[in-house]
């Protein structure tokens, strides 16, 4: 059955997946074939809304402004969980984390969004985006979460 009940149908959590798999990868395909599945049973969504939490949060994502965070751990041993716990702080359902790693091809092949990003001065390095504009670069905690609430206003 396409309801979702105490656990989500498998359908809706697979177009929420492909839907930020998709925007992490910079595969439309797969945003595409998300928003095939949510526009087929928009209707149905409509009707009866409370059946259909997990689609409704899916296409909250489809429809929604996208964010993107990337955290680049400093040279120095500095771990992103400080900046981590600051993001938890925030209401951003649609915000997606990715943390850089220096020197890994691999990583920007497959998540292009990590292309070109490091920490600066040794020090671990957020970069915000939010639609198409991305903010300056930011090394320290209270700095992100300044970005974060200007992003909310």
């Amino acid at each position: 059955t396409l309801q979702d009940g105490a656990i989500p149908c498998g359908a809706s959590v697979a177009a929420y997946n492909m839907l930020r798999l998709g925007r992490l990868c910079e595969r439309r395909d797969l945003e595409e074939r998300a928003e095939r599945f949510l526009s087929a049973h928009a209707e149905q969504f409509g009707r009866h809304p409370s059946a259909y939490a997990q689609s409704l949060i899916a296409l909250d994502y489809a429809l929604g402004e996208k964010s993107e965070l990337v955290l680049c751990p400093g040279e120095n041993g500095q771990s992103s969980d400080s900046m981590r716990d600051e993001v938890a702080g925030h209401f951003e359902p649609n915000l997606m984390i990715a943390e850089c790693r220096p020197g890994n091809r691999q990583l920007a092949e497959l998540l292009p969004l990590v292309e070109g990003k490091a920490a600066r001065r040794d020090r671990t390095t957020a970069y915000l985006c939010r639609g198409q504009s991305c903010r300056e670069p930011v090394t320290d905690r209270e700095a992100l979460a300044r970005q974060l609430e200007e992003g909310r206003r």
